[in-house]
């Protein structure tokens, strides 16, 4: 419990000092699993700006 806490003031320094964290997580596997191409060099770019839908569907 106690590196759980000690990881949780990590966050909230980090939050404190920049004023946001951002976290990467399974962008790419829900992607996937809502069939979208991810052969495009820039896949991210390109589904974000053809099918912002479903961007805002994971998140």
């Amino acid at each position: 419990m106690g590196d759980m806490m000690a990881k949780r003031r990590a966050f909230l320094d980090i939050i404190k000092e920049k004023g946001a964290l951002v976290l990467d997580g399974g962008l790419g596997s829900e992607l996937e699993r809502y069939g979208c191409n991810l052969q495009h060099k820039l896949w991210s770019a390109k589904i974000l700006m053809d099918q912002p839908d479903i961007i805002k569907k994971i998140h």
